[in-house]
């Protein structure tokens, strides 16, 4: 019972970690400025309005705030962001952003402290990719999938940014955060790019668990979009793997594209393009009309319950 009550706990926390007192129009007298004021701040010197009696809850946070940790801080945030991360993002997206540390500044930060550790622990022990293992013509291929392997946190970044499309075609209808924009997709990305990066490092540290990256990516990715989107286990399952699917194929695109800008016999492989176009196409579009229909469908089901 206990146990029921705990994961209850943290299911609401998930949903609202972030509690602010209201003060309304309640007049204060600043203990700092003399300033007689309505509202959570004085607007003269900016102290918050409330007890000005010292308490445990101000020394907790008096202590945690010298370490750099409080509510819009990188640790709280990260935190968040392993814990609840669907639920981050969409706070994000629909403007709570005082709460958290930016995104794109913590890409950079995470990224900086995990290349560093990596060089000063050699953590990073993945294996380059040979010339021999691919066509003559395709030599480029390998210089550039090796560049990705020395600079694991540009590969990353890359790959998760090739999900804005899919993700933007599977889950345009969702319960949750409809008709998302691209521009949003990017934040959804980097958040992404974010947690890429923090199960490369834990991947790197237990080496004996085979696969073990894959199936934090895979576990992740899934959480989050559950908690963003809205869908069910299958909806959001069989629209992260064709999501999976559609970026693997950008990645192989561009590739091929890189190959051909490199190359002098263009022409000849230009017919290389038509396989994965093709492929992405019938993906997204398939994609694309199996979620409208499903969200129509879904939209006739509740006009009829109601």
């Amino acid at each position: 019972m206990r146990i029921k009550h705990l994961i209850r706990q943290f299911r609401a926390w998930q949903r609202n970690p972030v509690q602010y007192s209201d003060q309304g129009l309640q007049e204060h007298h600043c203990a700092n400025c003399g300033h007689t004021y309505t509202g959570n701040f004085c607007p003269v010197c900016g102290q918050e309005a409330g007890d000005i009696r010292i308490t445990w809850r101000l020394i907790g946070q008096s202590f945690l705030k010298a370490w750099g940790i409080d509510s819009h801080s990188l640790p709280n945030t990260l935190m968040q962001l392993m814990l609840r991360p669907g639920y981050l993002i969409s706070d994000y997206l629909y403007g709570h952003r005082r709460a958290s540390y930016p995104p794109v500044n913590m890409l950079f930060v995470v990224t900086v402290v995990y290349l560093i550790i990596a060089q000063l622990f050699d953590i990073s022990r993945t294996e380059h990719f040979s010339y021999s293992d691919v066509p003559e013509k395709y030599a480029i291929a390998v210089d550039i999938m090796n560049w990705f392997i020395d600079n694991p946190a540009w590969g990353l970044l890359t790959f998760t940014l090739m999900f804005c499309i899919p993700t933007w075609f599977f889950f345009r209808f969702a319960p949750r955060h409809t008709q998302h924009t691209l521009a949003e997709g990017v934040f959804i990305q980097i958040y992404m790019a974010t947690i890429s990066i923090i199960c490369t490092f834990i991947s790197n540290i237990f080496t004996n668990v085979i696969g073990l990256f894959i199936i934090l990516v895979a576990a992740y990715y899934y959480v989050t979009y559950r908690q963003l989107f809205g869908y069910r286990f299958w909806g959001t399952l069989w629209r992260m793997l064709l999501a999976i699917a559609v970026a693997f194929w950008l990645i192989v695109l561009a590739m091929v594209i890189m190959v051909i800008v490199w190359r002098s016999e263009k022409i000849e492989m230009l017919p290389s393009l038509f396989r994965p176009i093709i492929i992405i196409t019938a993906l997204l579009a398939a994609g694309y009309f199996i979620s409208r229909r499903t969200a129509v469908n879904r939209r006739t089901a509740k006009d009829n319950k109601g």
